[in-house]
């Protein structure tokens, strides 16, 4: 411990007196990822991000292009996509040792996401023979309008969570 201490006197005593270092921590308390739809969708992708600090989940999902009938000329605009800002994220292990995020809201139509963390998957509890991905994201979406009410789901594979650097 005194030769640490030493080297460490003998570093900053070399260095100019005004000179100081800062050191940005960088935490996994934000974290993001980005997915594609595998065709079987009704979104075409999204991005989901994670605040663990406040328990917030920051959704952005991208509807199709509208098909455009045959024999008919039509401008290709891609419609606005969804987006939607979930708190109260409710957090738990399952028994293969994967983190599941839930949150919902409903307002002016309702939204469900499960985010399922895989990267600590304990292949020992819950074996498959099928690639398990490194976060799941589930999404439902229940859209109510006057008389009917329009349900849209996706199940999404993405890469690990990532943190977020500001």
């Amino acid at each position: 411990m005194q030769a640490i201490r030493n080297s460490l006197f003998l570093v900053l005593s070399i260095l100019p007196s005004p000179s100081f270092a800062s050191i940005v921590p960088i935490t996994n308390e934000v974290v993001a990822t980005s997915f594609q739809s595998d065709g079987r969708s009704n979104f075409v992708e999204g991005y989901v991000q994670l605040n663990k600090t406040t328990g917030t989940i920051n959704l952005v999902l991208q509807p199709p292009m509208p098909p455009c009938p045959s024999g008919q000329s039509c401008t290709e605009v891609m419609p606005a996509p969804y987006e939607y800002f979930l708190e109260g994220v409710k957090t738990r292990v399952d028994e293969c040792d994967a983190v599941i995020y839930e949150a919902q809201q409903n307002r002016e139509h309702a939204v469900r996401i499960l985010l399922v963390d895989n990267t600590r998957y304990n292949y020992e509890n819950c074996p498959t023979f099928l690639p398990v991905p490194e976060t799941a994201v589930h999404v439902e979406q229940i859209i109510y309008g006057p008389s009917t009410q329009d349900e849209k789901s996706g199940y999404f594979a993405a890469e690990a969570l990532t943190p977020v650097r500001y």
